[in-house]
Parts: structure tokens; sequence; C-alpha cells
């Protein structure tokens, strides 16, 4: 991959749902040779992994790595990439998209479930959403989002914190119970 390569990036197991052949085919409209998409992950099943290879079509710009991927590796994964790209059919949480986060990487995902609870949460900068289907236009647009937006990536941490989780853990369950007082 050449050093100067916009890297997009999808980890996390790959499952139907994640809809990643759409991400390789919107990903193969955009003409740029320097955008290049990373998808790592274990499939789930040899009909997905085929869909998606399907969907590669020999572009050398779309790079699987279709095995599970050790926890010393994911760094590595995380680190080159410039933008995450969560394109789920349907989605209510994410676990990689924390994981992308808790590596300070913004992330694009459609506006869907918690995903704009998140953005409004980690804030706007981090968490970039979409409606409707990805469209090439919208990665173009979220690849310079990526690239020119200030981050701080230490309100982002505060934010994830396991402090931070456990003090809106508490406050919901309180709000469940009733228990406004923390008694």
């Amino acid at each position: 991959m050449p050093v100067e390569a916009r890297i997009i990036l999808s980890l996390g197991q790959i499952r139907p749902y994640k809809n990643l052949p759409h991400l390789v085919r919107t990903v193969r409209q955009l003409a740029d040779p320097d955008i290049h998409l990373v998808i790592a992950g274990n499939p789930s099943d040899a009909a997905t992994t085929v869909a998606v290879r399907a969907a590669v079509g020999g572009d050398p710009r779309v790079h699987l790595h279709c095995r599970f991927i050790p926890a010393e590796e994911l760094q590595l994964y995380l680190r080159a990439a410039d933008l995450v790209v969560l394109p789920y059919r349907e989605i209510l949480n994410s676990g990689s998209a924390i994981l992308g986060l808790s590596f300070a990487r913004p992330i694009l995902v459609p506006a869907q479930g918690a995903m704009c609870e998140l953005a409004g949460r980690v804030g706007q900068e981090w968490v970039r959403t979409y409606p409707g289907d990805l469209q090439p236009a919208t990665i173009r647009d979220a690849l310079a989002w990526a690239r020119d937006t200030p981050r701080d990536p230490a309100t982002l941490f505060a934010e994830l914190s396991w402090e931070s989780i456990a003090r809106q853990t508490l406050l919901a369950y309180q709000a469940i119970s009733g228990d406004r007082h923390g008694r």
C-alpha cells in the first residue's frame, strides 16, 4: 500500500448485516487511486466470505484479511486507519465503533440505533452519521472530514473512561429505579 494512501478500515467479525459487499462496491466507485479499503475480521460463514470477495473484483485498492485478528494485531490496523467505516444495514450499538474510537479514529456509521446518541456523547468531530445507504460521495466527504477536522483525544478518552461509563450506568439504574438521590 502506498505511503500516501488514505485508509478506510472496517474491522470486526464479517457478518451479513454489516453490509461489507456494499462497502466494497461503494469504495470501488471512487476513482481516487490513493483511497484504500481494508476489511479485517473473522467471517461468520462461507457465503459471506464469497460475497465480500466477489465484490472486490480484483481491485488492488481493497485488502481483505478474512481471519481472526488477534488482540495484539488490532492496533496495527487501527493505527493505520484514517477512517473507520461501519456500513451496517441495521445497527443498535457497535463494539467496533467503540474500538475505533478507543484508538482515536474518527468513525462513519449509519444514523441508526445508538449511533446518533454516540455522536452526541463523544462529539460530531469523532462520529459522523449518514442517512440511508452509504454512497461514494459520503465516503469522499467523510475522508476529508477525517483529515481536516480538529480533534482532541483527551475529551474523547474522558467520555469513554471506565469512570465515566460507571457514572452513566449508575445514573441509568437510578432513573429506572426512581432513586434520584443515589440511595
